[in-house]
Order: structure tokens, then sequence, then C-alpha cells
């Protein structure tokens, strides 16, 4: 029995241990990790964009080519995009062309010019002067291979010619650049007590707090107070900023009708005077007229400046 059991123990130690009483294997060593993502390279396609002369009212004319520069300067931000300046496209084509060009305002013209320079998208638009004096500006962009009209823009401007450049510059970020990268801005108007009340579009608010929340671009501000005149001024908002307007409220003028009012009650009083004077030095009649200089109605500067 006992050789037996010696002979098995010697059985197992030659065959090496069973695989169930093994000890268990090392794990297999983690692969390598992958190479990190790259990113992805511009195709490098360009879409040609040609932005033409902006027809401008006659009142304009001297800013015609300053405001058509910055028309391009805007689209020319636009990641993808190839400008072909109005001065570019006058260089490439034909004295006769050019003459054409000069004519070129509708869809199907532009479309063509556009296709003989291999431009797919056409930037155009007008200064215009309303019958009021605000200036109109309109820009549109046109798919010339489609005939269709992608984007257009009105702005109305009431203040000053000498912040157009300004007008135009945001009605070219507005054709041109999606909304989230032209974040909106706000208005704050300065020199006004803090109970006085602006109204930028119509919509109220109080002067001590910034008007925030604005589209980029014109914007019409009228503030308000208790006696005092109302003033409005224009104000162009540019992209996440705070435009500041200086607003000087004058007091309410005093009517000319009390004025008027006024003067006759010193007339009627002075009279009263001499007519009383007169009873108590005994005189029985008396020419009230005679004591008291008369006044009129043009007397007015006179009875206010207490000239005699």
């Amino acid at each position: 029995m006992m050789l037996a059991t010696f002979a098995f123990a010697v059985g197992l130690a030659a065959i090496g241990p069973h695989p169930i009483f093994a000890p268990p294997l090392a794990p297999p060593p983690p692969a390598p990790p992958a190479p990190a993502a790259r990113c992805a390279e511009p195709t490098g396609a360009q879409v040609r964009v040609m932005v033409m002369d902006l027809a401008v009212d006659p009142r304009f004319a001297s800013q015609r080519g300053a405001l058509g520069q910055i028309v391009a300067e805007e689209a020319a931000r636009v990641r993808g995009y190839q400008i072909l300046s109005a001065e570019e496209v006058r260089t490439v084509l034909t004295q006769e062309a050019n003459k054409q060009l000069m004519g070129c305002d509708d869809s199907s013209c532009l479309a063509e010019l556009a296709a003989a320079l291999d431009a797919a998208l056409v930037i155009s638009g007008r200064v215009d002067a309303s019958s009021d004096g605000t200036a109109v500006v309109a820009l549109s962009v046109l798919n010339t291979h489609a005939l269709v009209v992608l984007n257009r823009v009105t702005f109305s401007w009431g203040g000053a010619d000498d912040q157009l450049p300004n007008v135009v510059r945001t009605a070219a970020q507005t054709l041109v650049l999606a909304p989230s990268e032209r974040p909106p801005g706000a208005v704050r108007v300065l020199g006004v007590a803090g109970s006085a009340q602006v109204f930028v579009d119509g919509v109220a608010s109080l002067a001590s707090e910034a008007f925030g929340g604005l589209s980029i671009g014109p914007h019409e501000v009228t503030v308000t107070d208790q006696g005092k005149v109302p003033v409005t001024v224009w104000a162009v908002v540019t992209s996440g900023a705070v435009t500041d307007v200086e607003v000087v409220l004058e007091d309410q003028p005093t009517s000319a009708a009390w004025l008027w009012l006024g003067g006759a009650a010193a007339v009627i009083g002075g009279g009263a005077l001499a007519l009383g004077a007169a009873l108590v030095l005994g005189k029985g009649t008396v020419d009230a007229e005679a004591a008291v200089e008369p006044w009129g109605i043009n007397d007015v500067e006179k009875l206010a400046t207490g000239a005699r």
C-alpha cells in the first residue's frame, strides 16, 4: 500500500502540476495607446465672392469708395471666402465690359458677370437718402448659380453722415457673419439725471441702466425727463460693446402766452395803483393810461428782461 502511494506521488511530480492547481497566468500587457486623433486639415476650398461698388446718393458721393471697401473688408473675414473687389473686377475686364458693369444692378446681369469671373457669390448694395433726410443702407448677397438672394440687410440711419461708415460696417457684418459671430451690444446714456427715461427703438428703460441685448447696427434713442425738452439721437451698436451716448436736456421754455398774460396783469395793476394815488390826492378824474407805459403782445421780450 505504501509502495502504491509513493508511486502515485512520483507520477504527479513527473508530469508536473495539473492545470487546475497551477497558479494563474499573468495578464497580457496592455495594448499601446492609439494615436491621438488629428484635427481635420482645411481642404483649401475657396468660394470666390465678387464685391460690387455701392450705388450711392449724390449726398454720399465722397464716401462711395470708402464704403465699398468696408463691405469688402467685412466679407474677407469669412473663412473660405476669396474676395474679388470691384477694383479687381475693373482691372480684369475690358473697357467695353467696364461700361456694361456701370449699369449692372439686377440679378441676371450680376450673374453673367460673376460667371465670367468664376464667382459663386456677389455682394452688392445701395446707400440712398430718403425724403426726410434719413440714410438707407441696403446690402444683399446673391448666389449666382441658383439666382437666389441668400441674405438681405436694410438699415436706416438718422444721425450724422460722418457715422455712415460704422453703419455700413455693421450692415456688412449682419449680411455675412453668423449670429454667434456678432453678439449683441448695448447703449448707455450719459449726461442726464437718473430719473430720465430712455426709449431705444420705442422700448422704455431708465437712464441709470445700460440698455443691452441690442442687435448690431443703428438704433434710435429718445430721452425724456420732467420739465425738460425730449431729445432724440442715433447710436450705432457694435458687437459685444457698450455704446455711450452723450445727451443734454434743455429746460422747457416758458410759454409766450403766459408772458403776455403777465404783462397784461402788470398794466392793470399799474393803472389801479395810479388811480388809487389820484384819489388819495383828491383828484376826481385821472387818465390811468398816462401813468403806465403801455405793453403790447410784441413787447413780451421787454417784459421778460425787465426793460422799460
